[in-house]
């Protein structure tokens, strides 16, 4: 039996519009939750895009875990992985092929 591979999580930034500009302001609620699930769902490309820093995320604001008030959040704000999350997820992802081939 294989171990359960470990959580990618998200962390979103809420923010408000300040004079035409996006400033961060204090959360409603818990902001990191996880996306393994979304993760898993993810093309090679799109994860690729991801670790390049250049993949579309805001999609994750509905992910299953996503706290209500993230799902209702209306104003713009920021999202990404938690690298350190990520990084051990892909390792534990990597030794699992490995051994299974």
């Amino acid at each position: 039996m294989q171990k359960e591979l470990p959580k990618v999580l998200a962390e979103l930034t809420p923010q408000a519009w300040i004079n035409d500009y996006a400033v961060e302001v204090d959360a409603e609620g818990p902001n990191t939750y996880d996306v393994t699930p979304e993760v898993l769902e993810m093309t090679l490309q799109h994860l690729t895009d991801v670790l390049d820093g250049v993949a579309f995320l805001d999609y994750l604001t509905d992910a299953k875990a996503a706290p209500e008030w993230i799902r209702k959040w209306s104003g713009p704000f920021e999202i990404h992985l938690v690298p350190e999350t990520l990084k051990k997820f892909l390792n534990a992802l990597a030794r699992r092929v490995v051994e299974d081939e």
